[in-house]
């Protein structure tokens, strides 16, 4: 048996691979047997040790792997369990914990942030569980493997011209806004003189992913396959090329401010460039608010030019609401866009932590947003 098995290969059992044996279950199997058949110590700890170091932040690559794996490396902690052992923690010259821990016996130490050293005399089981607080400052964005962007967006409505009444979604920090979208026929104009350069406060006025901007502030615009055409003094020309539509739009400054009764949209962005599966990602909720709606719209100002979208953009297998945050499930997600909305109901500050996005079971691929701080006014 011991022939068609190298515990020091990353190929642990030669040919004999399956989607539904894989490594880990195979090793569970043969703990127990090794178990049941009185093998020496050091055979059953070498299968033991190397299951544990297939595991991936304390669970396996699949849900079977994780089942198993622990139900048989808790039967051979039974059997391998020291009477006594000696443990001791230090910070430091500081010294959390020294003392011996007895057969069963299961010990809880406080940690804070730093470096720890654990001495033990003979094996024991470690787990670090716990809660950790960042700093705002120390909040950024970052990620392996995923992608991860949030805008903040709040519902406001065009004030003038054809297509007053029509629905914004202006990024809550921005410092402008359309506040005119005329629609026009461009058999008006005998003659049409435009200036193609349109710069605001010294900040490129663009189309990015169908949405107009004017840097990088969002002006919750959108249109299919957009084009500015120039400016003059009536305001921005722009033709949208998939409804052959033509506007003009003027812009004016904005004073950001959310207040009581505000709509929130918080739109998330996610990108898997390792296209792992099984991926979660968990949009925090700010206490004062009420969540009124969450949805997955794929990648919606892309699907226009991929005709693989209904592959690539999947829905989400489970949306969970909690009081403090909302989490969608994807068994599969290559590029995609989330968007939970919700209903501003107390005055205050209040502090937003990242969006975050991780692989259910190979953890070191995730990403999270920086960190966020709302004022919320009386209306």
């Amino acid at each position: 048996m011991w022939d068609s098995i190298d515990l020091e290969s990353n190929r642990i059992f030669k040919n004999t691979f399956n989607y539904f044996f894989d490594d880990t279950v195979t090793l569970s199997f043969l703990l127990e047997l090794l178990q049941k058949l009185d093998y020496p110590d050091e055979s059953i700890t070498a299968v033991a040790n190397k299951i544990l170091s297939l595991s991936i932040g304390g669970r396996w690559s699949r849900t079977i792997s994780t089942v198993l794996a622990v139900m048989e490396l808790s039967t051979f902690g039974e059997r391998s369990l020291y009477e006594d052992t000696k443990v001791a923690v230090r910070q430091g010259d500081k010294v959390l914990f020294d003392d011996t821990v007895h057969a069963g016996e299961q010990i809880s130490i406080p940690l804070k942030t730093g470096k720890f050293i654990v001495s033990v005399s003979e094996p024991i089981w470690l787990n670090l569980i716990g809660d950790f607080y960042y700093p705002m400052e120390m909040m950024k964005a970052m990620g392996n493997g995923f992608k991860l962007t949030r805008v903040f967006r709040k519902v406001e409505y065009v004030e003038e011209g054809t297509e007053k009444g029509q629905k914004l979604e202006v990024e809550i920090d921005s410092p402008y806004r359309i506040y005119s979208i005329n629609r026009f026929n461009p058999g008006e104009y005998e003659e049409l003189s435009l200036n193609p350069v349109v710069v605001i406060d010294g900040q490129q006025v663009h189309f990015n992913d169908g949405e107009l901007m004017i840097g990088d502030n969002h002006l919750g615009w959108f249109l299919m396959r957009p084009e500015i055409l120039g400016v003059n003094e009536e305001g921005i020309f722009v033709r949208d090329e998939a409804e052959e539509s033509y506007y003009i739009v003027k812009i004016k400054e904005r004073t950001p401010e959310l207040k009581v009764g505000d709509l929130i949209i918080v739109e998330t962005d996610i990108s898997n460039k390792k296209y792992l599966p099984y991926v979660v990602i968990e949009d925090p909720v700010p206490s004062a608010a009420l969540v009124t709606d969450t949805s997955v719209v794929g990648a919606r100002r892309e699907w226009f030019y991929d005709k693989f979208y209904t592959y690539r953009y999947p829905d989400a297998s489970f949306i969970e609401r909690r009081f403090d945050r909302v989490a969608y499930f994807f068994r599969y997600i290559s590029k995609n866009t989330i968007r939970t909305s919700y209903r501003l109901i107390a005055p205050g500050v209040y502090i937003i932590p990242p969006a975050k996005c991780w692989a259910m079971y190979e953890e070191e691929f995730f990403a999270f947003t920086e960190g966020a701080v709302i004022e919320v006014k009386e209306r």
